[in-house]
């Protein structure tokens, strides 16, 4: 005997440390094919072949879904396609969350392109908390805090940062760059002027790898002369061709040349106002349209004199057919764009938080918006009359509002401060959308002052269900499905009353529900011959049971009883329809346990194959007998229900209750079903 044990033993260890080897053969296939993709990935990535770099990491995630440098390589090519922000974000926090483990790369990398991407989407903190594991410098890191610090308006710390960053990272233009774009519009300090005075020095450092220091030098240098030296030696290298410019800096040159007098008033009407760059609104295709950015056309404006000039530019801006950009912090992202039809706004889009999704997208009549879709399409609300809205429509439903019932103004429409529309009675101004600091749509304003609330309902396949409400409080509410009534149900004081229930869509609500003065249901009653008499009626009582009965007779009195306690247990109790016994069936958590008649035990057998129990023993065919019977029941979803099935002149009895099908071959039966006449 104990060798037997032995024997057993030792295979079923055998066994387990097979089941464990092809455990680690499995997870080892799967680490080996991650890491060919990573590699594979990695390779692409200093190729800069970012499409497929980006293919062969989210291949390897199927593989190892643990593998940080996967989700980081995602991240740097979404980065590089011009994914949105917020998609590479969550990739790049992904690679850097807890239990992630690195191969190639190192967390370093993961928190050089977080910084990249929280200073982009204006997140400051967060940029300067990933900066702050990094544990030795780089220009990318020193880079990134000087822009944070900027952006949280600490001004002295990120000019001690830019100080220290020109001596370590003496060839990186990005800091000068930042510098003056950043300080451009401040009163300049003591330190200020230092800092500026000390990159002037050294612009023959930067010049020919970032040309553009040179233009923003311009505004900080004391000596005019200079200034007009180095801007043309800017304006120099992009004279042949201005393609490569960056659009920001393209429309500043314009308004430097003009500031310095190297070129007049109507040649630089002629250029700024001429300026095409390719523009994407919502669905539509990349269509070049001329452009301001808001800044520099307030600015420009001011610069020019000439009366016929401004009232050129009035003119034009009029009936201006172009796009209206913001980039209030000058990071080189666009937060707003607007397109202009006729001088008045068309369209609109804000991504306040610059991660590349917008926060409101608007259409505009005559400046006036009309319609405005929320972040990711969460919402869309349409107005009346600006700032009424008519309807919200969100992804769950539509909310129809009374007339003049709620103001919602996210957005106002501002004239810019271009002091042109004085000279001339024609025009009246130019006008822009600005976004206002206003709270989000809340459903509980939205339902006080909803008429209706319109949504599918998920129960019922093609349902739609419209609720009707009186101040936020719920008079009733209608299901139809393709457009023919469903149900109805009314509400007294905002809780449920009364629900009539037409399954079949023929007119006749055959089914009703009544509730309690607190919106409980307390009864169901439901006609299915249709004669007005409730052959089937459920009552849910205030200890939790709930009772279900049958009156097949219509004689007020049921045949059936079925109870459901509020123990999980239940019990069915009918009249046998030619012994005229009382039979009762006891349910243990919901399976039939007992079968009794006149308090006598019964066999009940279950089925093989069907939710179907035989009374005392099964009929030869009984597979045959039972398709027919199931057949006869599907023909009505009560319940609780009986019915008499006669299969080859051979007479059933069966009820249906908890779910189960109790069937019995009644006693004038005397032979077996010939399988051939059934």
């Amino acid at each position: 005997m104990k060798r037997l044990l032995r024997s057993v033993f030792v295979v079923f260890f055998i066994l387990g440390i097979s089941f464990v080897s092809a455990q680690d053969s499995a997870q080892a296939v799967n680490a080996a094919a991650a890491l060919k993709h990573l590699q594979s990935a990695a390779e692409n990535c200093a190729q800069q072949k970012w499409q497929e770099a980006l293919f062969q990491a989210q291949l390897g995630s199927v593989y190892d879904a643990k593998l940080a440098d996967l989700p980081y390589i995602e991240a740097l090519c979404y980065t590089e396609l011009g994914y949105t922000r917020a998609a590479a974000i969550e990739r790049a926090e992904l690679a850097s969350s807890l239990g992630m483990m690195w191969r190639l790369y190192d967390a370093t990398a993961i928190n050089i392109l977080l910084a990249k991407l929280y200073t982009e989407t204006l997140r400051y903190d967060e940029a300067l908390a990933v900066l702050a594991d990094i544990p030795y410098p780089s220009a990318d890191s020193d880079f990134y805090t000087a822009v944070a610090l900027y952006g949280l308006k600490r001004f002295s710390q990120a000019e001690d940062a830019i100080v220290s960053s020109l001596n370590r990272w003496a060839f990186d233009s990005r800091f000068p760059k930042l510098f003056f774009l950043q300080e451009k519009d401040r009163t300049p300090s003591a330190k200020a002027k230092r800092i500026a005075s000390d990159i002037i020095s050294k612009l023959y450092v930067w010049q020919d790898s970032d040309p553009e220091v040179l233009l923003y030098a311009v505004d900080f240098e004391p000596n005019t002369k200079e200034a007009v030296r180095k801007l043309k030696i800017y304006l120099n290298m992009y004279a042949q061709n201005n393609s490569t410019q960056e659009p920001y800096a393209q429309a500043f040159s314009i308004l430097a040349a003009l500031k310095y007098g190297i070129i007049n008033e109507k040649t630089a009407v002629e250029r700024f106002f001429n300026l095409t760059l390719p523009f994407k609104f919502a669905d539509s295709q990349e269509t070049p349209y001329r452009f301001f950015f808001t800044d520099l056309l307030v600015d420009f404006c001011k610069l020019i004199g000439d009366s016929n000039l401004r009232k050129q530019m009035a003119a034009d801006l009029s009936t201006f057919n172009g796009v209206l950009v913001t980039d209030d912090n000058r990071d080189g992202i666009i937060s707003s764009k607007i397109l202009y039809t006729s001088g008045r706004p068309q369209l609109a889009e804000f991504d306040t938080d610059q991660d590349g999704i917008a926060e409101y997208t608007i259409d505009a009549s005559y400046g006036t918006p009309t319609k405005i879709i929320g972040k990711a399409g969460a919402y869309e609300v349409d107005y009346d009359t600006y700032p009424w809205i008519n309807t919200v429509k969100t992804k769950k439903g539509v909310y129809t509002l009374r007339p003049v019932s709620f103001a919602w103004k996210p957005v106002e429409q501002r004239s810019l401060n271009i002091n042109l529309f004085s000279l001339t009675k024609k025009y009246t101004d130019f006008f822009t959308l600005k976004t206002k600091n206003v709270s989000g749509l809340s459903e509980r304003e939205l339902i006080f002052a909803a008429a209706y609330y319109e949504y599918s309902d998920d129960m019922i396949e093609g349902a739609i269900t419209k609720t009707y409400f009186d101040k936020g409080v719920p008079i009733s509410s209608e299901t139809r499905i393709n457009e023919i009534p469903y149900s109805v149900l009314y509400y007294v004081n905002g809780r449920p009353s009364q629900k009539k229930i037409d399954r079949d869509g023929d007119g006749y609500f055959e089914t009703i529900e009544k509730y309690s003065p607190k919106g409980k249901l307390q009864i169901v009653l439901t006609d299915i011959n249709k004669n007005k008499l409730y052959e089937y009626s459920e009552e849910y009582l205030t200890n939790g049971d709930i009772t279900k009965k049958w009156d097949n007779d219509e004689d007020g009195t049921p045949e059936i009883v079925y109870t459901q306690f509020k123990s999980g247990n239940a019990q069915c109790r009918w009249t046998h329809p030619v012994t005229r016994q009382k039979v009762i069936v006891e349910y243990k958590q919901t399976i039939p346990a007992k079968l009794t008649a006149n308090d006598k035990a019964e066999a009940i057998i279950k089925d093989t194959k069907f939710p179907l129990y035989w009374i005392r023993k099964p009929p030869v065919f009984s597979e045959t007998i039972t398709k027919k019977i199931l057949e006869v029941f599907n023909e009505t979803k009560a319940p609780v229900v009986s019915y008499f099935v006669e299969v080859n002149t051979v007479p059933f009895f069966a009820v249906r209750s908890g779910g189960y099908i109790f069937v019995e071959q009644l006693e004038e039966m005397q032979n077996e079903p010939d399988n051939d006449k059934i």
